[in-house]
């Protein structure tokens, strides 16, 4: 699928609704990755992108959430529904998390 993708601020924002706007479902993505069990520290960033479908451009068609993990080279990627349902979570590069596919 060809794909518009843009990449959402990750700037510490001062209200909920403001970082709703910038950072969507990251309430939804810091629950998912607490669910995982990888300690508060593994976790060096996280960057919410919104993917875009170039037919109806200007229209979300989901969310992923790159989590850098302090421990390996790569990422966790987490896809989340335009509501913020988690849809689904594999590991890119040599990352590598019990029960997490690789891809």
């Amino acid at each position: 699928m060809i794909a518009a993708v843009a990449l959402a601020g990750v700037a510490s924002l001062s209200t909920l609704s403001q970082a709703n706007a910038k950072e969507p479902c990251r309430h939804a993505v810091e629950r998912h990755l607490q669910s995982l069990n990888l300690g508060a520290d593994a976790v060096a960033r996280t960057d919410i992108i919104t993917v875009i479908p170039i037919p109806e451009f200007g229209t979300p068609s989901e969310f992923q959430a790159w989590t850098k993990l302090k421990t390996c080279s790569g990422a966790l990627v987490t896809k989340l529904s335009t509501t913020c349902r988690v849809k689904e979570t594999y590991a890119r590069g040599e990352c590598r998390t019990a029960g997490i596919l690789a891809k």
